[in-house]
């Protein structure tokens, strides 16, 4: 592969850069493409799992496509020694993730520069023409977080264990926060699954969201529909049509990624039988995750099932409402 051979040359040729230098926030420009691959490399080692981050060549590509943009700390030698990324993942291409920040480890001690990235990536965001912009936030320290609450960014919803971050350049098993800002303000009809109402109820009150909630309709289908990929060990499946056949549906997607670890099924809430399905899947095992707003073009109830054992003493939230969310999906794993 062509990112490999990038790679086997910071593997033997680790950059070293000096602490403490001074710092500014750029835009992308092609000069970057390998401070950016050494700025992966040391915080990610090789181990992030989309591997063009790690060639500059496939970075320039990325960067060029209009569907990826990023600003980048660096220093006065040109040196990466931190990245905000924005780019479309969601089945919805109008949804921006923005605000993945990272820095490497000589320049993580002072937290006023990953809220200055934070800071310089949010108000880009909100200049786009775009539906909705969201963050996905570590969970083992709390500064990307506070900045998302500061820039009036909802927290929705709750990946547990789903991601592996780096801390001293050791691997450490981490959760996942989703903060969403929603642009689109176009009325929507969903309803609300009866076994989550309230939790829902109080993530919609956060939410500048102009949502009608109606009562969920039977499924009156026979077969469900559902898309599903993996990404590294976690297996994403988006609910297309519930059916009476959904869990084995599900199942079938299961059986197909066996090394998967973690479980996230998305099901629209305007879907007839998206109540049953709750139950279906809460029945399996699945617990609460969150709500991902007009991730597929309409909000969906994500619901996630583990195949590990949670690692809480590594979940640092700062939100009540985060907080609330993590005791729910406690008290539905015991």
């Amino acid at each position: 592969m062509k990112s490999q051979k990038y790679i086997d040359y910071l593997r033997s040729n680790t950059p070293v850069i000096e602490p403490d230098q001074e710092i500014s926030i750029v835009s992308f420009d092609p000069k970057y493409a390998k401070g950016i691959a050494s700025c992966y490399y040391l915080v990610y080692s090789d181990t992030f799992p989309m591997s063009y981050v790690y060639e500059p060549d496939e970075i320039v590509e990325a960067f060029s496509g209009g569907k990826q943009y990023c600003l980048l700390a660096v220093t006065p030698k040109d040196e990466v020694v931190g990245i905000g990324s924005m780019f479309t993942y969601a089945p919805n291409q109008r949804i921006w993730e923005a605000g993945s920040i990272m820095l490497i480890n000589e320049y993580r001690k002072d937290s006023r520069l990953a809220m200055l990235l934070v800071s310089a990536l949010s108000d880009f965001a909100d200049k786009m023409d775009s539906d909705a912009i969201y963050g996905l936030t570590v969970c083992n320290h709390k500064f990307t977080q506070i900045s998302s609450i500061r820039k009036k960014y909802a927290p929705t919803a709750l990946e547990i264990d789903s991601f592996t971050n780096f801390q001293d350049k050791n691997p450490v098993t981490t959760s996942l926060h989703y903060f969403f800002k929603i642009k689109n303000s176009e009325p929507m009809q969903i309803s609300l699954p009866s076994r989550y109402k309230e939790i829902c109820e109080k993530i919609y009150a956060r939410l500048t969201a102009n949502r009608t909630v109606v009562p969920c309709m039977p499924s009156t289908q026979n077969q469900a529909k559902v898309t599903s990929h993996l990404i590294s060990t976690s297996l994403k499946i988006q609910v297309e049509q519930c059916g009476e056949d959904l869990m084995n549906v599900i199942d079938d997607s299961v059986s197909t990624f066996p090394d998967s670890k973690y479980y996230h099924v998305n099901i629209p809430l305007h879907l007839a039988g998206m109540d049953e399905a709750v139950e279906k899947l809460h029945a399996q095992g699945y617990v609460f995750g969150g709500i991902l707003p007009l991730w597929n073009g309409t909000d969906c109830l994500m619901m996630q099932k583990l195949n590990t054992v949670p690692n809480y003493e590594n979940i640092v939230l700062y939100d009540a409402l985060s907080l609330e969310m993590l005791e729910l999906i406690k008290s539905e794993l015991l």
